[in-house]
């Protein structure tokens, strides 16, 4: 069938404005402040210098310089636990050791406390603290920060090798919890530093292969240049696998990650090196098919919390015996080693080498060892970086939503000759599909205005471009068909949603128009929430169902036919969604529509913009501490 002229411009109008919704819920939000700078290239390259060759007292310097920076604090030192217990000054920043000796006063007791609980102390603003020392009253200072250098034991645990502490006297400047959590990642990166690099000092004052250990260093140090290259969790694994294969020149690698949810380790990457390449070693990767390994010596690891090795396979005996599948595989060596961070296993890298003269030697274990470390530490702030990273993508849909659901509602009630108007929406904290409208009749400005109110099933974006797209088409239908016959418009609009939403969505909503000229409501629902109308003759409230199919679920069911209202000087209309009727306190108790017929018969005859408020004080009395769960969204009005 040819399409006449209005429904030609109807559909032109739809296409339009259809494009432009889709438009504003594709504009990204404005750019959020960083968040910190552990997702900060300058976070990366304060760690990058951590990783360079120096010695033990360089180290310490590097570390108090990145943990000043990240925090800018005005002052700071670094001293380390050493022989008989007793700390050490290793580094300071605008502070030396007489300063510090000036004013241990204020300053060792919170050092204590940190040595012995092994956790950090942050006062953020000193003048909020109520029994300040007299020392710390003297020097005036703003904000003190004070954090563990925790190092790794041989069983797995951890415990204080040393401290940092940060000050700032300026009043524009005060430490914050985030400024906290970056001190305490810089912390954790400079201990694990600092203990890598004691332990390949120990090794070399030992091992009379001085040129191996210095070449080990090397290979340390570049390993944990690549490691803090990147926080992007599949790039850093791959980067891993790569590097434990060049410093081991095992044959093949495999990495494994331990979930929350099951302890046994799954695969994650694996590679080989390509033989066919000759002395160029090119790795590929390899899949799961190909994961074929010795869970013996897996399971050793993951029950020691450390390195192990197997080497000559076929000869059998010792301390561990070779499994069935090593023989299998005709093993020669195999080295496993946990990634463990904070006494907690996060996954397993693993080499194996089939040529009986590429064993692997206990200075290839501990340098494997103190590789995992390193790599334990990366892992685990990937994982971090990553979830931050979801939690941003979270907060940044939710703020296109609302930015949506805010852009859908009047910024003003038109004046109608003859009734006072009052609209409110309120979005959840996890935002919907609310909304309400008011459109003019062109013709009749200020006598005919038509009033919505909307809900989308779900939450998040999907919700809000369904709102979005409701709102463009039912104005231009009500443009292009006029408001005389609400139920007429609800199922068009039914129809074009049946086609453009996702099966499972839907929507309610109540299309009111009201007459001045005859002061009447004419009004279709498709599944909304009743209409309460308040009679200023009786005083009283009548509740009237609104019935109706919600939009998008059938074509072949429908809004409900056209009623009217007939309103008398004094009489109120009160519209809402659900989020009113079904808000809950502490113990899921919902308010329920009886008691928001009591609240609009107390208030009946009063102003709408003061019945309104009082409907908002109520809902805050009932749900007390409970956070709100469903938008709030209401339409008032009142014959004068």
């Amino acid at each position: 069938m040819p399409l006449d002229q209005n429904e030609f411009r109807v559909l032109t109008e739809i296409a339009h404005k259809l494009d432009y919704a889709i438009r504003t819920a594709e504009v990204p939000p404005a750019a959020p402040e960083p968040s910190g700078a552990a997702l900060d290239p300058s976070m990366l390259r304060l760690l990058y210098s951590l990783m360079q060759p120096c010695d033990k007292d360089e180290l310490a310097t590097r570390i108090m310089g990145a943990v000043a920076t990240i925090t800018n604090a005005e002052r700071g030192f670094l001293m380390l636990i050493e022989e008989g217990r007793k700390l050490r000054f290793k580094a300071g920043h605008h502070m030396d050791q007489q300063t510090i000796q000036r004013e241990s006063g204020y300053s060792r007791s919170l050092i204590k406390q940190v040595v012995q609980g092994g956790e950090c102390v942050l006062i953020e603003d000193t003048s909020q603290v109520a029994d300040q020392s007299s020392s710390l009253s003297g020097l005036r200072m703003r904000s003190i920060l004070c954090v563990p250098l925790l190092f790794d034991t041989d069983d797995g645990a951890q415990q204080v090798g040393g401290i940092c502490y940060l000050d700032a006297r300026s009043i524009m400047h005060t430490f914050t919890a985030r400024d906290r959590d970056n001190a305490l990642i810089v912390a954790q990166m400079g201990a694990a530093a600092l203990g890598n690099t004691a332990k390949l000092s120990a090794a070399a004052r030992i091992d009379p292969n001085a040129g191996k250990i210095q070449q080990n260093f090397e290979r340390l140090l570049d390993v944990g240049r690549t490691i803090s290259s990147t926080l992007v969790l599949d790039e850093l694994l791959e980067l891993v696998l790569e590097k434990v294969l060049e410093v081991t020149r095992a044959d093949r690698g495999f990495l494994m990650l331990v979930d929350d949810d099951n302890p046994k380790p799954a695969f994650r990457l694996g590679m080989n090196w390509n033989k066919k390449d000759g002395p160029l070693r090119r790795k590929r990767k390899l899949d799961e098919t190909m994961f074929s390994f010795s869970s013996t010596v897996t399971n050793r690891a993951l029950e020691t919390k450390k390195a192990v090795v197997l080497n000559d396979v076929n000869a059998g005996g010792g301390e561990m015996d070779p499994s069935v599948s090593m023989m299998q595989m005709e093993l020669s060596s195999v080295m496993v080693a946990p990634l463990v961070e904070k006494g907690k296993v996060l996954g397993l890298i693993y080499v194996d080498s089939k040529m009986s003269n590429q064993e692997f030697a206990d200075s290839d274990l501990e340098l494997f060892e103190a590789l995992a470390g390193q790599a334990a530490i990366g892992l685990k702030n990937a994982m971090l970086y990553t979830q931050v990273a979801a939690q941003q993508r979270l907060e940044s849909e939710l703020a296109i939503a609302a930015r949506m659901q805010q852009d859908l509602c009047p910024d003003v009630a038109p004046q109608i000759q003859g009734i006072e108007l009052a609209g409110y929406m309120e979005p959840a904290k996890e935002v919907g599909g609310d909304y309400y409208d008011y459109v003019e009749d062109s013709e009749s400005p200020g006598q005919v205005l038509a009033m919505v109110v909307g809900d989308v099933s779900g939450k998040g974006l999907g919700a809000g471009v369904v709102a979005v797209m409701a709102r463009c088409f039912l104005r231009s239908m009500l443009a292009a068909y006029g408001m005389e016959d609400p139920s007429q418009l609800l199922g068009y609009l039914n129809h074009t949603l049946c086609d453009e939403i996702e099966a499972g969505k839907f929507m309610t909503m109540l299309l009111m128009v009201y007459d001045a000229s005859t002061a009447t409501v004419r009004y279709a629902a498709s599944g909304h929430e009743n209409i309460i109308i308040w009679r200023a003759a009786t005083r009283q409230s009548e509740v009237i169902q609104s019935g109706g199919t919600p939009l998008g679920l059938s074509k072949s069911r429908g809004p409900t036919d056209n009623a009217e209202l007939t309103l008398q000087p004094g009489d109120t209309v009160v519209t809402y969604t659900d989020g009113v009727t079904e808000a809950m306190d502490m113990q899921d108790n919902e308010y329920e529509l009886e008691n928001l017929v009591a609240l609009v018969n107390r208030m009946g005859g009063q102003p709408v913009e003061a019945i309104k408020q009082e409907i908002l004080v109520e809902l805050a009395k009932h749900r007390g501490e409970r956070e709100q769960t469903d938008d709030i969204t209401m339409v008032l009005f009142r014959r004068q």
